[in-house]
Parts: C-alpha cells; sequence; structure tokens
C-alpha cells in the first residue's frame, strides 16, 4: 500500500483537491463580480479538473510502468470515469451543489483531453522521465 502512494501520490493528491473543491458547500464557494461574469465557468473548472487527473494518471503509470499496456489504459480511464461519476453524485447531497448531465459530459470531455494530452507528449514522457537502457 505504501508504495501505490508512494507511485501515484500526484494523482491521489489531484483526486483530493477535485474532492475538495466539488464538495464544497455552494455558499462556501468564492464569489466576486469577475468569476461571476465568466460563462459557463462551473463547466470550465470540471474541464481543467479531470483532464488533468486523467493526465497524472496516466502518466504516473508510464513513468513507473515503463510500458502503458492496452490494459493499463482502459483500467486507469474507467477510474477516472467512475471518479468522475462519484463525485457528481455526491454533489446530491451537498448543500447548494447538485449533479448534472452537463456536469458528468464536461467531466467525460476532460478525460478525452487528458488521453489526448497524454498520447501526444508520450515520446517527451519517454525521452525526460524513463531510463535509458
Amino acid at each position: 500500500m505504501r508504495l501505490f502512494f508512494g507511485r501515484y501520490w500526484k494523482s491521489i493528491g489531484w483526486a483530493l483537491v477535485i474532492g475538495y473543491l466539488l464538495f464544497l458547500p455552494g455558499n462556501d464557494l468564492p464569489h466576486n463580480k469577475f468569476l461571476d461574469s465568466i460563462p459557463h465557468l462551473d463547466k470550465i473548472v470540471h474541464f481543467i479538473l479531470f483532464t488533468t487527473f486523467c493526465f497524472l494518471l496516466h502518466f504516473e503509470r508510464k513513468v513507473v510502468g515503463k510500458k502503458l499496456t492496452g490494459k493499463d489504459f482502459i483500467v486507469l480511464t474507467a477510474i477516472a470515469i467512475l471518479y468522475g461519476g462519484i463525485t457528481e453524485t455526491i454533489q446530491l447531497l451537498i448543500p447548494e451543489r447538485s449533479c448534472s448531465w452537463g456536469d458528468l459530459l464536461t467531466d467525460l470531455t476532460g478525460i478525452t483531453a487528458g488521453i489526448l494530452i497524454f498520447k501526444l507528449s508520450e515520446k517527451i514522457i519517454d525521452r525526460y522521465y524513463l531510463p535509458t537502457p
């Protein structure tokens, strides 16, 4: 267990950040004229949170395992999707928060973007983060 947390501390830490931000009661969220003037800010935040989460999951697995198998890819993507669904569902229980299909779709779009960014940067990751034989 200690080894798991040591290897995936970035993903776990980011998942905690996501949980903290998405589970704050709505009346505890910051409000000011600038933030309130940004259209669809909620969707932008969801997209960034889940893009980063999915990228970190794949990045850490690649760095630890050196070769990301198809099974790894599917499991990591499923973890991100499941976490998105769980966080949306839990928001039903939080005052001034709501569960929305739009937020879940945005989470899924962010997960897709995280995968694409990972795939596009995989050669850079191989070059700078994996030891040379």
